[in-house]
């Protein structure tokens, strides 16, 4: 149960919250001025997002290369994916890599 919670729940993540309140604000909240466009501040959420769906990705293929059995080696995968995802959305939102926020005021 808690398995399948984690990748129902990222795929949630990942394609609903994500894309319902940039819908929202496109939609109802977007002024004539700005044309429906949203201003995101952060440089590094293009990369973050893609390393979600990547690690889904890498997430549905292992449990399938394992015969839909879950065991230590898909359990350890999972914790040196969110581990690893953690690292690097931090890094990059500290300007650890290039320079993907503006400094604050």
């Amino acid at each position: 149960m808690g398995f399948s919670n984690s990748i129902g729940s990222n795929t949630f993540d990942v394609l609903v919250c994500l894309g319902l309140p940039w819908l929202i604000q496109a939609t109802i909240l977007s002024s004539k001025e700005t044309g429906g466009h949203i201003v995101i501040h952060s440089g590094g959420l293009e990369i973050s997002a893609l390393l979600l769906i990547s690690a889904l990705v890498i997430l549905y293929a292992s449990v399938a290369l394992n015969g839909f059995v879950l065991d230590r080696k898909i359990g350890v995968a999972c914790i040196v994916m969110y581990i690893a995802f953690i690292a690097i959305a931090c890094s990059l939102e500290l300007n650890l890599f290039f320079p993907v926020n503006l400094p604050p005021c």
